[in-house]
């Protein structure tokens, strides 16, 4: 799955070519932000609790299964099963919870 024209107003999703209206997600940029910035010495702690993340994505593409009718299906597992189980979220949803992470 390729995702084009992310901070614009709609994203396209390939291959099927479905468009999603992004409008409501960009109002986060409009607002003013507190960012919590303090010393810590070297770093090096910080770097440690960071670095797990850095290269993680939310859902790897393999466990999208199709993108139709303004709905993305996807595989998940369980707590605790190894059973893989299909969701489908309307794609405003998947997005909203992939954003998320």
């Amino acid at each position: 799955m390729i995702i084009d024209s992310f901070l614009h107003s709609t994203l396209t999703v390939y291959p099927q070519g479905s468009t999603i209206d992004l409008t409501p997600f960009l109002d986060v940029w409009n607002q003013k932000w507190v960012v919590n910035c303090q010393a810590i010495g070297a770093g090096e702690q910080s770097i440690k609790h960071l670095a797990p993340y850095v290269f993680k994505v939310a859902i790897s593409n393999s466990r999208i299964v199709k993108v139709e009718d303004r709905r993305v299906f996807f595989k998940y597992r369980k707590n605790k099963s190894n059973r893989w189980r299909t969701m489908a979220l309307d794609g405003m949803e998947f997005l909203r919870r992939f954003l998320q992470h």
